[in-house]
């Protein structure tokens, strides 16, 4: 399971577009967590698997900066 903030705080504009792309994320993305630009990218990748409400809250954001070391979701 997937600590709250796991999805890019970039990609998710408020708790409602963090909350559509957490299970995708998680589905998907396991691999790329913590690195919220390999997650952006790889939901990005998905799209075509994701909800529609992920897709939507991927629409709004942009490609999230790496994470700096010693950071974590």
């Amino acid at each position: 399971m997937l600590a709250p903030g796991a999805v890019p705080g970039a990609l998710a504009q408020s708790a409602q577009d963090q909350q559509a792309c957490q299970f995708d994320a998680q589905s998907f993305c396991q691999e790329a967590i913590p690195d919220h630009g390999k997650v952006f990218r790889c939901l990005q990748r998905n799209r075509a698997k994701i909800s529609p409400a992920c897709r939507a809250a991927i629409s709004k954001g942009k490609a999230p900066r790496r994470n700096r070391p010693g950071t974590s979701y």
